[in-house]
Protein backbone atom coordinates (compact mmCIF):
# COMPACT_ATOMS: atom_id res chain seq x y z
CA UNK A 1 0.00 0.00 0.00
CA UNK A 2 2.67 2.55 1.37
CA UNK A 3 4.50 1.99 -3.00
CA UNK A 4 0.99 3.17 -4.49
CA UNK A 5 0.66 6.25 -1.59
CA UNK A 6 4.19 7.34 -3.04
CA UNK A 7 4.16 7.16 -6.71
CA UNK A 8 3.22 10.08 -9.47
CA UNK A 9 0.22 9.36 -11.52
CA UNK A 10 0.91 11.32 -14.90
CA UNK A 11 -2.14 12.35 -17.43
CA UNK A 12 -3.94 8.86 -19.03
CA UNK A 13 -3.47 9.03 -22.65
CA UNK A 14 -6.01 7.07 -24.88
CA UNK A 15 -4.89 5.78 -28.19
CA UNK A 16 -8.08 5.96 -29.82
CA UNK A 17 -9.94 3.70 -32.47
CA UNK A 18 -10.71 6.63 -34.48
CA UNK A 19 -6.10 7.13 -34.83
CA UNK A 20 -5.82 3.07 -35.57
CA UNK A 21 -5.59 2.63 -31.48
CA UNK A 22 -7.16 -0.34 -28.88
CA UNK A 23 -9.46 2.51 -27.47
CA UNK A 24 -7.03 1.56 -24.28
CA UNK A 25 -5.47 4.19 -21.89
CA UNK A 26 -1.80 4.10 -21.16
CA UNK A 27 -0.53 5.92 -18.21
CA UNK A 28 3.08 6.43 -17.48
CA UNK A 29 4.03 6.26 -13.29
CA UNK A 30 6.67 7.46 -11.81
CA UNK A 31 8.01 6.99 -7.88
CA UNK A 32 10.67 9.04 -5.94
CA UNK A 33 12.56 5.51 -5.22
CA UNK A 34 13.23 2.63 -7.16
CA UNK A 35 10.85 0.03 -8.19
CA UNK A 36 11.26 -3.45 -9.17
CA UNK A 37 9.43 -4.77 -11.81
CA UNK A 38 7.40 -6.94 -9.64
CA UNK A 39 5.97 -3.93 -7.49
CA UNK A 40 5.28 -2.23 -10.64
CA UNK A 41 3.11 -5.37 -12.25
CA UNK A 42 1.24 -5.75 -8.89
CA UNK A 43 0.65 -2.06 -8.97
CA UNK A 44 -1.06 -1.43 -12.18
CA UNK A 45 -3.55 -4.40 -11.39
CA UNK A 46 -4.16 -2.50 -7.89
CA UNK A 47 -4.85 0.00 -10.05
CA UNK A 48 -7.22 -1.86 -12.21
CA UNK A 49 -5.02 -1.84 -15.26
CA UNK A 50 -1.97 -4.25 -16.05
CA UNK A 51 1.60 -3.40 -17.25
CA UNK A 52 1.72 -1.95 -20.78
CA UNK A 53 1.93 -4.89 -23.41
CA UNK A 54 2.92 -3.35 -27.02
CA UNK A 55 1.91 -6.10 -29.54
CA UNK A 56 2.35 -3.97 -32.47
CA UNK A 57 4.88 -1.14 -33.66
CA UNK A 58 2.32 1.27 -33.84
CA UNK A 59 1.47 0.66 -29.65
CA UNK A 60 5.24 0.80 -28.93
CA UNK A 61 5.45 4.23 -31.10
CA UNK A 62 2.44 5.75 -28.67
CA UNK A 63 3.40 4.11 -25.43
CA UNK A 64 6.84 5.35 -26.41
CA UNK A 65 5.36 8.67 -26.72
CA UNK A 66 4.20 9.18 -23.41
CA UNK A 67 7.09 7.90 -21.54
CA UNK A 68 9.11 11.39 -21.76
CA UNK A 69 12.55 10.55 -20.74
CA UNK A 70 11.95 7.74 -18.37
CA UNK A 71 12.80 4.04 -18.67
CA UNK A 72 9.62 2.88 -17.31
CA UNK A 73 8.86 -1.16 -17.16
CA UNK A 74 6.28 -2.21 -19.49
CA UNK A 75 4.69 -5.92 -19.21
CA UNK A 76 7.00 -8.46 -20.79
CA UNK A 77 8.73 -11.27 -18.84
CA UNK A 78 10.80 -14.31 -19.24
CA UNK A 79 9.23 -17.52 -18.23
CA UNK A 80 12.02 -19.78 -15.89
CA UNK A 81 14.38 -21.97 -17.41
CA UNK A 82 13.96 -20.77 -20.92
CA UNK A 83 16.60 -20.53 -23.17
CA UNK A 84 18.83 -17.42 -22.63
CA UNK A 85 18.92 -14.70 -24.22
CA UNK A 86 15.71 -14.66 -26.30
CA UNK A 87 13.19 -17.67 -25.76
CA UNK A 88 10.26 -17.60 -23.73
CA UNK A 89 9.16 -14.12 -23.21
CA UNK A 90 5.74 -13.80 -22.49
CA UNK A 91 3.30 -10.96 -21.83
CA UNK A 92 1.57 -10.36 -18.24
CA UNK A 93 -1.68 -10.42 -20.27
CA UNK A 94 -0.92 -13.97 -22.14
CA UNK A 95 -1.28 -12.08 -25.56
CA UNK A 96 1.17 -13.67 -28.23
CA UNK A 97 4.63 -12.32 -27.83
CA UNK A 98 5.18 -11.81 -31.61
CA UNK A 99 6.48 -8.45 -32.16
CA UNK A 100 9.71 -7.64 -30.66
CA UNK A 101 11.36 -4.31 -30.88
CA UNK A 102 14.81 -4.79 -29.03
CA UNK A 103 18.14 -2.51 -28.79
CA UNK A 104 20.97 -3.29 -31.21
CA UNK A 105 22.77 -6.25 -28.74
CA UNK A 106 19.35 -6.94 -26.77
CA UNK A 107 18.69 -9.26 -24.97
CA UNK A 108 21.64 -10.45 -23.62
CA UNK A 109 20.70 -11.33 -20.21
CA UNK A 110 24.02 -10.19 -18.67
CA UNK A 111 24.05 -12.33 -15.21
CA UNK A 112 26.12 -10.31 -12.98
CA UNK A 113 23.22 -9.52 -11.03
CA UNK A 114 20.37 -12.15 -11.69
CA UNK A 115 18.89 -13.26 -14.88
CA UNK A 116 17.50 -10.60 -17.07
CA UNK A 117 14.33 -11.51 -17.40
CA UNK A 118 11.71 -8.52 -17.23
CA UNK A 119 11.58 -6.12 -20.00
CA UNK A 120 11.82 -2.20 -19.91
CA UNK A 121 11.39 0.60 -22.59
CA UNK A 122 14.31 2.55 -23.52
CA UNK A 123 12.65 6.10 -23.96
CA UNK A 124 15.50 7.42 -25.80
CA UNK A 125 15.08 5.07 -28.63
CA UNK A 126 11.60 3.55 -27.85
CA UNK A 127 13.78 -0.07 -27.93
CA UNK A 128 13.63 -2.94 -25.33
CA UNK A 129 16.15 -4.10 -23.02
CA UNK A 130 15.99 -7.23 -20.22
CA UNK A 131 16.84 -6.62 -16.91
CA UNK A 132 17.21 -8.32 -13.80
CA UNK A 133 13.83 -7.75 -11.62
CA UNK A 134 15.47 -5.93 -8.49
CA UNK A 135 19.15 -4.47 -10.34
CA UNK A 136 21.16 -2.69 -7.42
CA UNK A 137 22.58 0.01 -9.99
CA UNK A 138 20.05 -0.06 -13.45
CA UNK A 139 17.44 1.87 -11.26
CA UNK A 140 13.40 2.30 -12.65
CA UNK A 141 11.54 4.67 -11.14
CA UNK A 142 8.38 4.30 -13.69
CA UNK A 143 6.20 1.83 -15.68
CA UNK A 144 3.57 2.31 -17.97
CA UNK A 145 -0.21 0.66 -16.94
CA UNK A 146 -2.58 -0.04 -20.15
CA UNK A 147 -6.06 0.50 -18.68
CA UNK A 148 -8.76 -1.89 -20.78
CA UNK A 149 -11.86 -1.14 -19.15
CA UNK A 150 -11.97 1.98 -20.07
CA UNK A 151 -15.90 3.80 -20.30
CA UNK A 152 -16.66 3.93 -23.97
CA UNK A 153 -16.22 7.86 -24.80
CA UNK A 154 -18.62 9.98 -23.66
CA UNK A 155 -19.66 12.10 -27.20
CA UNK A 156 -20.83 16.00 -26.74
CA UNK A 157 -22.22 17.35 -29.69
CA UNK A 158 -22.05 21.24 -29.70
CA UNK A 159 -24.70 22.26 -32.42
CA UNK A 160 -23.95 25.73 -33.01
CA UNK A 161 -26.57 28.02 -35.25
CA UNK A 162 -29.24 25.35 -34.29
CA UNK A 163 -32.21 25.96 -32.51
CA UNK A 164 -32.86 23.62 -29.68
CA UNK A 165 -35.05 20.63 -29.64
CA UNK A 166 -36.69 21.85 -26.32
CA UNK A 167 -36.98 24.79 -24.57
CA UNK A 168 -37.97 26.91 -21.12
CA UNK A 169 -40.99 29.24 -21.79
CA UNK A 170 -40.68 30.84 -18.40
CA UNK A 171 -37.93 30.70 -15.70
CA UNK A 172 -37.98 32.23 -12.21
CA UNK A 173 -35.34 32.56 -9.78
CA UNK A 174 -35.83 30.92 -6.12
CA UNK A 175 -34.21 31.88 -3.64
CA UNK A 176 -34.44 30.33 0.28
CA UNK A 177 -31.65 30.48 2.90
CA UNK A 178 -28.26 32.49 2.65
CA UNK A 179 -26.49 30.34 0.34
CA UNK A 180 -29.12 28.34 -1.75
CA UNK A 181 -30.58 29.34 -5.10
CA UNK A 182 -32.01 27.24 -7.87
CA UNK A 183 -34.11 28.20 -11.13
CA UNK A 184 -37.50 26.69 -10.92
CA UNK A 185 -39.54 26.37 -14.82
CA UNK A 186 -42.82 27.78 -13.96
CA UNK A 187 -44.18 26.17 -17.29
CA UNK A 188 -42.04 24.50 -20.00
CA UNK A 189 -42.60 22.92 -23.16
CA UNK A 190 -41.07 20.70 -26.06
CA UNK A 191 -40.97 23.85 -28.23
CA UNK A 192 -37.39 25.06 -29.35
CA UNK A 193 -35.15 27.53 -28.56
CA UNK A 194 -34.23 30.30 -31.18
CA UNK A 195 -30.40 29.63 -31.67
CA UNK A 196 -28.13 32.88 -31.38
CA UNK A 197 -26.58 33.67 -34.55
CA UNK A 198 -22.96 33.58 -33.85
CA UNK A 199 -19.49 33.63 -36.36
CA UNK A 200 -16.90 31.00 -37.14
CA UNK A 201 -14.78 32.81 -35.49
CA UNK A 202 -16.54 32.72 -31.89
CA UNK A 203 -17.55 29.41 -32.10
CA UNK A 204 -13.93 27.99 -32.76
CA UNK A 205 -13.08 29.85 -30.27
CA UNK A 206 -16.11 28.78 -27.58
CA UNK A 207 -15.18 24.85 -28.94
CA UNK A 208 -10.97 25.66 -27.93
CA UNK A 209 -12.00 26.65 -24.23
CA UNK A 210 -14.50 23.84 -23.29
CA UNK A 211 -12.68 21.48 -24.56
CA UNK A 212 -9.85 23.03 -23.05
CA UNK A 213 -11.63 22.81 -19.44
CA UNK A 214 -12.11 19.06 -19.47
CA UNK A 215 -8.16 18.94 -21.10
CA UNK A 216 -6.95 21.17 -18.25
CA UNK A 217 -9.43 18.70 -15.47
CA UNK A 218 -7.35 15.68 -16.76
CA UNK A 219 -10.93 14.32 -18.17
CA UNK A 220 -9.72 12.93 -21.19
CA UNK A 221 -12.67 10.08 -22.32
CA UNK A 222 -14.66 13.17 -24.33
CA UNK A 223 -15.61 12.47 -27.98
CA UNK A 224 -16.43 15.86 -29.76
CA UNK A 225 -18.87 14.37 -32.14
CA UNK A 226 -20.38 16.54 -35.49
CA UNK A 227 -23.76 15.45 -35.23
CA UNK A 228 -26.57 14.42 -32.86
CA UNK A 229 -27.00 10.60 -31.86
CA UNK A 230 -28.46 8.68 -29.38
CA UNK A 231 -25.78 8.67 -27.36
CA UNK A 232 -24.40 12.29 -26.98
CA UNK A 233 -24.45 14.78 -24.97
CA UNK A 234 -25.69 18.18 -27.05
CA UNK A 235 -24.98 21.69 -26.53
CA UNK A 236 -27.29 24.08 -28.08
CA UNK A 237 -26.37 27.68 -28.28
CA UNK A 238 -29.70 29.97 -27.82
CA UNK A 239 -30.45 33.27 -27.98
CA UNK A 240 -30.37 35.34 -24.40
CA UNK A 241 -33.81 35.42 -22.80
CA UNK A 242 -32.85 36.30 -19.51
CA UNK A 243 -29.74 38.09 -18.60
CA UNK A 244 -29.29 36.07 -15.20
CA UNK A 245 -29.78 32.71 -16.58
CA UNK A 246 -26.61 31.41 -18.97
CA UNK A 247 -27.58 27.82 -19.27
CA UNK A 248 -30.13 25.67 -18.52
CA UNK A 249 -29.96 21.38 -18.24
CA UNK A 250 -33.00 18.95 -19.18
CA UNK A 251 -31.55 16.06 -18.01
CA UNK A 252 -29.61 15.07 -14.86
CA UNK A 253 -28.43 11.42 -14.85
CA UNK A 254 -26.33 11.20 -11.62
CA UNK A 255 -24.06 7.89 -12.73
CA UNK A 256 -23.65 8.58 -16.85
CA UNK A 257 -25.37 5.39 -17.13
CA UNK A 258 -27.60 6.67 -20.46
CA UNK A 259 -24.63 8.87 -21.72
CA UNK A 260 -26.98 11.70 -23.30
CA UNK A 261 -28.83 14.68 -22.30
CA UNK A 262 -29.32 17.86 -24.26
CA UNK A 263 -28.71 21.81 -22.38
CA UNK A 264 -28.58 24.89 -23.44
CA UNK A 265 -26.13 27.84 -23.27
CA UNK A 266 -27.50 31.45 -23.64
CA UNK A 267 -25.74 33.36 -25.49
CA UNK A 268 -25.94 37.33 -25.58
CA UNK A 269 -25.59 38.47 -29.46
CA UNK A 270 -24.85 41.91 -28.85
CA UNK A 271 -21.36 40.66 -26.84
CA UNK A 272 -20.80 37.28 -27.38
CA UNK A 273 -18.04 36.26 -24.77
CA UNK A 274 -16.46 32.96 -25.76
CA UNK A 275 -14.95 32.58 -22.28
CA UNK A 276 -17.68 33.15 -20.45
CA UNK A 277 -19.73 30.64 -22.44
CA UNK A 278 -17.57 28.07 -22.92
CA UNK A 279 -17.58 27.82 -18.85
CA UNK A 280 -21.43 27.50 -18.77
CA UNK A 281 -21.60 24.83 -21.48
CA UNK A 282 -18.59 23.06 -19.50
CA UNK A 283 -20.88 24.00 -16.07
CA UNK A 284 -24.13 22.42 -17.38
CA UNK A 285 -22.13 19.36 -19.63
CA UNK A 286 -21.41 18.90 -15.93
CA UNK A 287 -24.95 18.73 -14.40
CA UNK A 288 -25.81 16.14 -17.24
CA UNK A 289 -23.09 13.88 -15.92
CA UNK A 290 -24.24 14.51 -12.67
CA UNK A 291 -22.22 17.10 -11.21
CA UNK A 292 -24.37 19.08 -8.36
CA UNK A 293 -23.54 22.86 -7.65
CA UNK A 294 -20.46 23.20 -5.05
CA UNK A 295 -18.90 26.02 -3.06
CA UNK A 296 -14.81 25.28 -3.50
CA UNK A 297 -12.65 27.80 -4.70
CA UNK A 298 -13.21 30.27 -7.59
CA UNK A 299 -11.67 28.66 -10.60
CA UNK A 300 -14.35 25.32 -10.19
CA UNK A 301 -16.50 24.91 -13.11
CA UNK A 302 -19.31 23.91 -10.78
CA UNK A 303 -19.08 27.21 -8.42
CA UNK A 304 -22.61 28.80 -8.96
CA UNK A 305 -21.23 31.75 -8.85
CA UNK A 306 -19.10 31.50 -11.53
CA UNK A 307 -15.15 31.37 -11.84
CA UNK A 308 -12.45 32.72 -12.90
CA UNK A 309 -10.13 32.51 -16.48
CA UNK A 310 -8.79 29.27 -16.20
CA UNK A 311 -11.98 27.10 -14.95
CA UNK A 312 -11.44 23.30 -14.01
CA UNK A 313 -13.37 20.83 -12.34
CA UNK A 314 -11.26 20.47 -9.14
CA UNK A 315 -10.30 17.14 -6.92
CA UNK A 316 -11.83 18.82 -4.06
CA UNK A 317 -14.50 17.78 -1.99
CA UNK A 318 -17.03 20.57 -1.13
CA UNK A 319 -20.23 21.51 -0.03
CA UNK A 320 -23.24 21.27 -2.00
CA UNK A 321 -24.74 24.63 -2.54
CA UNK A 322 -28.38 23.16 -4.19
CA UNK A 323 -30.94 20.91 -3.80
CA UNK A 324 -30.90 17.56 -5.09
CA UNK A 325 -34.07 18.51 -6.87
CA UNK A 326 -35.04 21.87 -8.42
CA UNK A 327 -38.12 23.38 -6.79
CA UNK A 328 -37.41 21.27 -3.45
CA UNK A 329 -37.35 23.60 -0.33
CA UNK A 330 -34.88 21.11 1.75
CA UNK A 331 -31.29 21.61 1.43
CA UNK A 332 -29.51 18.14 2.56
CA UNK A 333 -25.79 18.41 3.81
CA UNK A 334 -24.00 17.37 1.40
CA UNK A 335 -20.60 16.83 -0.49
CA UNK A 336 -19.16 16.45 -3.43
CA UNK A 337 -16.38 16.42 -5.54
CA UNK A 338 -17.07 17.43 -9.15
CA UNK A 339 -13.66 15.87 -10.76
CA UNK A 340 -13.71 12.20 -8.92
CA UNK A 341 -17.13 12.15 -10.25
CA UNK A 342 -15.83 12.70 -13.53
CA UNK A 343 -12.81 10.11 -13.48
CA UNK A 344 -14.90 7.39 -12.20
CA UNK A 345 -18.11 7.80 -14.76
CA UNK A 346 -16.67 9.40 -17.67
CA UNK A 347 -13.22 7.96 -17.55
CA UNK A 348 -13.85 4.91 -16.02
CA UNK A 349 -11.63 4.88 -13.20
CA UNK A 350 -11.56 2.20 -10.38
CA UNK A 351 -12.20 3.18 -7.10
CA UNK A 352 -8.56 1.76 -6.08
CA UNK A 353 -6.94 3.32 -9.17
CA UNK A 354 -8.83 7.16 -7.71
Amino acid sequence: MALLLQVSHGAPFIWTTASGGNGHSYELITSPTPLTWTQARDASVALGGHLATLTSASENVFVWSIAGSRNPWIGGYQMAGAQEPAGGWQWVTGEQFIYTNWNAGEPNNVTTYGNEDKLQLYSGYGTWNDLVDNHPFAYTYSYVVEYESLLPPQKIYLAFNQDSSFGVTYLSKWVTGSNTNAWLPISSSLLSQPAAQVSETYRTATTSKIQAIFDRSGVYNIEWVLSDSSDAIVVYFCKLINPDLLGYSLQNDRFNSERRGKTIVFVDERFPDPDTDAQTAAHEIGHLLGLRHVSPSADEVMNSNGGNAAPRFTNTVSNITDPLNVGANVLVPQTHNPLYHLLRYVDGWSPERL
